[in-house]
């Protein structure tokens, strides 16, 4: 059987180039994607051993190391190919070397958004899992490969974003803080008052609600004075913790506010 099989690839009937072509397409798909599996199973296991890099980075840099794989292996497949037609080593060198001045003229996105792909695996911009906004659109990093990222929108649209066209990220996930700002505008009358109240729940604030990073601070923000004063307590809560702490920090002023007899205007 194994004699029957290589007299037919050795033939020169047009099955038997068919059959060529299709199995060296066939090896090089099965090539491409155990290449790419051991690829990311060796870079899993080096950074389980490490313990240097997390989750989210290694699933970031396992679709990159995986894609860049599958085209490495795509590329040599067909030179095979070419060479299994029987072409010249050096018409295929200069049939390469014309197509990669070509390729440059006239692809060259299509190159910025590889390069910039490849620099995603050195930089850590964003990860997969991460909530960021690139593009005007906000959405949960799904996918980052050697050409594209895949974005999935709060909306639940899935973009398929261009890496080249990546210039300014803002990671969500990866803030130092929230912002907890309470605004009060009370009579021009009871501001002294107003703000002795607000500095003393400011002073308490630190050591009922956990969350704060530090002390708020009393501030107005415009500086204008009338028949009535708007007035800031600026509030840094640990990161995501932000929407949950305002509401306590407005009951705290309001009662607090209330309890000193302050008219609290709109």
């Amino acid at each position: 059987m194994f004699n029957q099989f290589r007299n037919f690839i050795t033939a020169d009937t047009l099955a038997a180039s068919l059959g060529r072509l299709i199995l060296i397409l066939f090896l090089t798909w099965l090539a491409a994607e155990v290449g790419s599996w051991l690829a990311v199973r060796m870079l899993r296991g080096r950074a389980l051993r490490w313990r240097q890099i997390e989750e989210r980075r290694l699933l970031t840099l396992q679709s990159l190391v995986g894609s860049a794989v599958r085209v490495m292996v795509w590329i040599i497949g067909v030179v095979v190919v070419l060479f299994a037609l029987g072409i010249p080593a050096g018409a295929i060198l200069t049939a390469l070397g014309l197509f990669s001045a070509g390729f440059g003229l006239g692809a060259r996105p299509l190159i910025n958004d590889y390069l910039a792909g490849m620099v995603l695996i050195f930089e850590d911009q964003f990860s997969v899992g991460e909530k960021v906004e690139m593009l005007e659109v906000i959405g949960t990093v799904e996918a980052v490969e050697l050409r594209t990222t895949r974005l999935r929108a709060t909306s639940g649209e899935l973009f398929i974003v261009p890496n080249g066209e990546v210039r300014v990220v803002r990671n969500l996930s990866r803030g130092s803080f929230s912002v907890a700002n309470i605004k009060v505008t009370v009579v021009t009358a009871d501001l002294a008052r107003a703000l002795e109240v607000l500095e003393g729940v400011a002073d308490a604030a630190q050591t009922r609600f956990p969350e704060l990073m530090e002390r708020p601070e009393v501030l107005s923000i415009e500086g204008a004075i009338s028949n009535y004063v708007e007035l800031t307590l600026v509030a840094k809560a640990a990161y995501g913790r932000g929407a949950q702490l305002r509401p306590q920090l407005m009951t705290a002023v309001t009662d607090a506010l209330a309890q000193a007899g302050v008219q609290i205007v709109g």
